[in-house]
């Protein structure tokens, strides 16, 4: 039996690193897996990854060699959409693990159902039933982060100052501009600074004032890691209307011994646990006063903190999504077409 793993990688977010970590969760029992990349050229950064997990790329493919299994993640790009419906063609095993909210139909019909659809989150499955209204498989494979890479670091001293922060893939459509005057609050009581990893280019489109005490940098300009060690509280505040499925940055986050503070909707409410490795927040005044509380509560943060890697190590952990991969995997080829 041989598995590949199918997407694009024209941006390097949430979606290509749950494709990574599938891959890489399906390299390490031992199956002989493939990592397709429907464009090119592949991110020397994930070139560098599959070499060192020795998993076989192929990138920028008009032609996608058959596998037995083929599990393709992400629907939004058309080139994934149009990989789904020429594998539903033929009799291999077809996975659909689409990672994000599916606002319109992207099929006008299937040649078949597929296999299995495997979402990040129960809402997510909930918001996109019309997709599997007719299927008996549907799963949902939580998002995963390696905690042996992520893990907190020992630090010398909280407050001096509070460090908030937040890290993604930013774009406009998610920023919230409630994001600084909810920062600004916050500043007028407490000694803090606020770091944003990957919104340099939207907080310049926005326009907004400058403020000695926030920066702001490029994705990939800095370690994730390191980063987010230097960190005491990851704060995002998304758009009203913007939801996330699931949040691999959220889990990086609490993986490194950080309490999360962020957006009451979507996927977070299954990743976070509110009141006990963070809060979720229905209001700006919401996420100052929850935010508030923690600066001001050195023994509730230091519970959090430790809450929430334990949170990741029992539900989030690589080793999670390794044996919840090879259950799956192992029924997926032993039961009949849907």
């Amino acid at each position: 039996m041989n598995i590949q793993v199918i997407t694009t990688c024209n941006y390097q977010g949430g979606s290509v690193q749950h494709a990574l970590n599938l891959a890489k969760a399906i390299s390490s029992l031992n199956i002989p897996s493939r990592f397709v990349d429907l464009t090119s050229p592949t991110p020397l950064s994930i070139k560098k990854y599959l070499l060192s997990e020795k998993i076989e790329l192929l990138e920028n493919c008009n032609q996608i060699p058959n596998a037995d299994v083929n599990i393709i993640v992400d629907l939004y790009p058309l080139e994934c959409r149009k990989a789904a419906l020429n594998l539903l063609e033929g009799n291999s095993k077809v996975i659909l693990a689409p990672t994000g909210y599916i606002t319109e139909k992207p099929f006008q019909s299937l040649p078949r159902n597929p296999d299995c659809i495997w979402f990040v989150s129960w809402d997510q499955a909930i918001k996109s039933r019309y997709l599997w209204a007719n299927m008996s498989n549907i799963k949902v494979i939580n998002c995963c982060v390696d905690t042996n890479r992520f893990f907190p670091k020992k630090k010398n001293s909280l407050g001096k100052p509070w460090v908030l922060s937040r890290h993604s893939r930013d774009v406009l459509e998610k920023f919230s501009y409630e994001t600084i005057s909810i920062f600004d609050e916050i500043e007028n009581s407490h000694d803090v600074i606020y770091r944003m990893l990957g919104a340099l280019e939207t907080i310049d489109k926005i326009g907004i004032h400058k403020n000695s005490k926030i920066f702001a940098y490029n994705q990939g300009t800095l370690d994730t890691i390191n980063f987010l060690q230097e960190s005491d509280i990851w704060l995002f505040a998304h758009a009203d209307y913007w939801e996330e499925t699931a949040c691999i940055a959220a889990l990086e986050a609490m993986s490194c011994g950080i309490p999360i503070i962020a957006n009451n909707a979507g996927g977070m409410r299954e990743y976070v646990y509110h009141g006990k490795t963070g809060f979720l927040c229905n209001s700006k005044e919401e996420f100052i006063r929850y935010t508030n509380l923690l600066l001001d509560t050195p023994f509730l943060y230091n519970s959090m903190a430790t809450e929430a890697r334990k949170h990741v190590e029992k539900n989030f952990s690589f080793e999670i999504l390794k044996n919840r991969i090879a259950l799956e995997i192992s029924n997926i080829t032993t039961q009949k077409n849907c």
